[in-house]
């Protein structure tokens, strides 16, 4: 009788180590497993957030790069006199008035020609 005593308590000591053992491979899949998806899911937040900031900062700055690329090809073409400050504001006052984003615009020919059309710091020119 103290035998089968002895056999029962072995074995339910080796199924309580064996039921230890699986928990415990069971928590560290678990836990491995739940870093690997929130590691992915981080990725996947960032990276749709930084296409999204990346595609309004394009819709905000586009309509501006293409006025100031078309003021290049003005300068380009021979246009802007920097001696006729009256004129060059002709061209460029309404670009500042049109497009908050940009604060002012330098046009200069060389180190020592240059003119700046500013916006106020009110914000009307």
């Amino acid at each position: 009788m103290k035998r089968t005593f002895r056999i029962k308590r072995k074995l339910l000591r080796h199924l309580f180590v064996l039921l230890l053992v699986t928990c415990g491979a069971i928590l560290f899949v678990t836990i491995r497993g739940a870093n690997k998806a929130v590691k992915d899911l981080s990725e996947l937040l960032i990276i749709q957030t930084a296409d999204r900031i990346e595609a309004e900062l394009n819709g905000f700055f586009a309509p501006v790069q293409k006025s100031l690329l078309v003021a290049r090809d003005w300068g380009r073409q021979g246009l802007f006199d920097l001696s006729d400050a009256r004129r060059l504001n002709g061209y460029f006052i309404p670009l500042l008035k049109q497009h908050r984003q940009i604060s002012s615009v330098i046009i200069a020919r060389a180190p020592v020609e240059a003119l700046k059309a500013n916006r106020e710091p009110s914000g009307p020119l």
